[in-house]
């Protein structure tokens, strides 16, 4: 499993246990902390934030 797999799965996991406020959804600080420490590109950072997004309904 590629390491940006591995913090997508990280992501999914903390999805129900996140609290969100007018459709933001808050990250948790620690997994920001690690990503960054990562060797991502840009592109990989946006494919993993990406998981975080909620789905927008008649938008």
């Amino acid at each position: 499993m590629s390491n940006v797999a591995s913090y997508k799965l990280r992501a999914k996991k903390l999805l129900p246990e996140l609290p969100e406020e007018d459709g933001f959804t808050f990250i948790p600080n620690k997994f920001l902390d690690d990503l960054l420490k990562e060797d991502f590109s840009v592109d990989q950072i946006n494919e993993i934030l990406s998981v975080f997004k909620r789905k927008v309904l008649n938008g």
